[in-house]
């Protein structure tokens, strides 16, 4: 027979509405979901309006069905305001949790400068908020915060070292001390290594920072003098550079030796040396000499040898072909030429640019003298505090010289027979010991010990 299908009808009692459910005869109906209604507990379903009789679904259906939903009034939910006082970050919304609930930890506001951490219960942010917690009444939640710190790098760029810096957000970095760098001046720190951009100290730091220090390189005077030759242009060199060599000056009577780093002229400078500092250079110049020839002839123009020649301090023997040389320096001069029976011979001659000769004629005296300086003796050699020279009693003049002819004694003579010499201040060395009559000389060599 055909199956006997019955309605059953859900009637929410101004719930949310639910479905009605159609089952055949003899089957039981299945529980729908629990209805909602709000400020309302839902109680269940009954049988009549009364609502005293709660249906029970294990019934089985053999007709059509209304069922009542019953409802008890809810307590009213209580509700709490979570506040989050940013302390300065970016706003945080508020919250509102049921009581007993937990409040959502929110995202993590921002703030420049610093880094979150954490929201805590009291102003002073000693207590953090542990969000497990069930939330039982109004709350307020503030945000911690730690300063943000920067480290300031100073690239000296091959200065010496200059230490980090730390600063915190906000702050300005102190100016350290100027570094150094051998060569060069400090122009500066610069935020860029291209060196563009000065950095101002009184910029409040809000990030890591490179500076970097920016050099002048040093320039150096080298300054020629030239110690009365003509005038040398002074240079400029940057450090570690060579300066050039100029043209050598030029000085009247004079060859130019080289430029010297002391006044004393005993240190070349060396133009391959990297300049470090301002120099002064000067000029070293040796006088120019030149050779001149006494040419003394007698009696037809014979050479006359063994003939003394005196220019001014210094005298030289003439040789077998009646020659003496001088060395000379240009300017004027007179000379004095002694020889044995030949009268003295006195004149003046005048150095110019060049090499010359002076020919002296002498003139004989007509008497052969006797030798007055065979007997003469010069004692002890080598000598020390005195010499003694005896046999001298025809000597008109005593000088002693150096082996290059300096004179160091020069004194006449009282005619006695014997001469006792102080030689103490007298270096160690070799001296010529000359003794001058009228007509003749001799000439000793002694060592001082």
């Amino acid at each position: 027979s055909p199956v006997v299908k019955y309605t059953i009808t859900f009637n929410s009692n101004g719930g949310s509405a639910v479905e009605n459910a159609t089952v055949n005869h003899g089957e039981k109906v299945i529980k729908p979901a629990d209805p909602t209604k709000e400020g309302y507990t839902f109680a269940g379903w009954f049988i009549d309006t009364d609502l005293q009789t709660a249906y029970d679904f294990e019934t089985a259906v053999t007709s059509d069905l209304t069922l009542y939903a019953k409802w008890t009034e809810s307590s009213p939910v209580v509700k709490y305001t979570i506040t989050f006082n940013s302390n300065g970050g970016s706003a945080v919304e508020n919250a509102t949790v049921n009581h007993g609930e937990k409040v959502t930890k929110p995202a993590d506001p921002t703030k420049e400068g610093y880094t979150f951490a954490g929201w805590f219960i009291d102003t002073d942010l000693q207590t953090a908020y542990d969000f497990e917690t069930a939330v039982t009444s109004d709350l307020t939640l503030y945000a911690k915060w730690t300063v943000n710190t920067y480290t300031i790098t100073f690239n000296s760029n091959g200065g010496s070292a200059v230490e980090n810096a730390t600063v915190n957000h906000g702050e300005k970095v102190t100016k350290p001390a100027d570094p150094t760098k051998e060569g060069y001046t400090f122009a500066g720190w610069f935020s860029d290594v291209e060196l563009q951009t000065a950095y101002d100290f009184e910029t409040a730091v809000t990030s890591d920072l490179t500076l970097y220090a920016k050099w002048t390189v040093n320039i150096y005077t080298i300054t020629f003098n030239s110690n009365g030759g003509s005038a040398v242009e002074n240079a400029t060199v940057n450090h570690g550079e060579k300066v050039i060599k100029p043209a050598d000056p030029t000085k009247e009577g004079y060859t130019f030796a080289g430029w010297f780093i002391d006044t004393d002229l005993q240190t070349a400078y060396d133009f391959e040396t990297a300049v470090t500092s301002d120099l002064t250079l000067y000029a070293k110049w040796t006088v120019n000499t030149y050779t001149i020839t006494f040419v003394v002839k007698g009696k037809a123009g014979a050479a006359v040898a063994e003939a003394t020649v005196f220019v001014g301090e210094t005298s030289v023997k003439t040789d077998e072909e009646g020659k003496a040389t001088f060395e000379l320096e240009k300017g004027e001069y007179t000379y004095k030429v002694l020889a044995s029976n030949f009268k003295e011979a006195t004149g003046g001659f005048t150095v110019a640019d060049e090499a010359m000769e002076v020919t002296v004629s002498l003139e004989p005296t007509g008497i052969i003298q006797p030798n007055s300086l065979a007997n003469v003796q010069v004692y002890p050699n080598p000598f020390n505090e005195k010499l003694i020279l005896s046999g001298v009693a025809k000597v008109k003049r005593i000088t002693i010289s150096t082996i290059t002819g300096s004179i160091v004694v020069d004194r006449p003579h009282d005619g006695s027979n014997e001469v006792e010499i102080q030689t103490s201040e007298l270096n160690v060395g070799m001296y010529v010991v000359t003794l001058i009559t009228d007509n003749n000389r001799i000439s000793k060599k002694v060592i001082k010990k």
